[in-house]
């Protein structure tokens, strides 16, 4: 995290207002627990619109804090915010399946917009359905789009995450050991709500 940080604080100090370094920046502030100045981005952020993925990480902050309030009021205007887009022909259902999927909200309607690429061969894509197909109790439908998902060794540690969740779901201990140590030992703050789960799943597989 500290090299994260320093590689993008010249461009921060230039001034640079970029969505996606702003965004990087609050993430990587979170990571460290400076909730403080994760907010800060985030808020930069919204000063310039409405913003999903802040709303999203704000609301994430608040969850673990403990402050449930206040979290279901920034997850609520995620919502809102997509309903807005799609109103307007802007969308992208596969963020909100996603963030329905990680915050157990909504998730029949997670299940539509995910399975809009129910065919596909991109490995993010096939991370989220796989993902929103457990979510669902769909195991059999989790484990073939997880297989898509792992099938390039991206080394992204949410998609080993999902499958040792999945694995262990369909009783594949040993899988499910192995993916969420990779997935901790890749990034132990890849999320800040679902890595304390991923940590929670292998003490109890161990």
């Amino acid at each position: 995290l500290p090299p994260a940080a320093d590689t993008i604080d010249p461009l921060l100090k230039a001034g640079s207002k970029n969505v996606h370094l702003t965004l990087l920046a609050a993430r990587i502030a979170a990571a460290k627990k400076d909730f403080p100045l994760a907010e800060k981005f985030y808020h930069t952020l919204l000063e310039a619109g409405p913003n999903q993925q802040a709303y999203a990480g704000l609301g994430d902050i608040m969850a673990v804090q403990g402050n449930a309030v206040a979290a279901e009021e920034f997850y609520c205007k995620v919502e809102a915010l997509h309903a807005n887009h799609v109103k307007e022909g802007i969308h992208d259902h596969s963020f909100m399946a996603k963030f329905l999927a990680d915050t157990d909200r909504n998730l029949i309607e997670a299940l539509r917009m995910a399975e809009e690429h129910k065919l596909t061969k991109n490995v993010y894509e096939a991370d989220t359905l796989a993902w929103v197909y457990y979510k669902n109790g769909m195991l059999t439908q989790a484990i073939a789009a997880i297989k898509i998902a792992l099938s390039q060794k991206t080394p992204d540690p949410e998609i080993h995450y999902h499958a040792g969740m999945i694995a262990s779901a369909f009783g594949d201990f040993k899988s499910a050991r192995k993916h969420l140590e990779l997935a901790l030992s890749t990034n132990p703050m890849f999320s800040l709500t679902q890595a304390p789960l991923a940590v929670k799943a292998l003490q109890k597989l161990n």
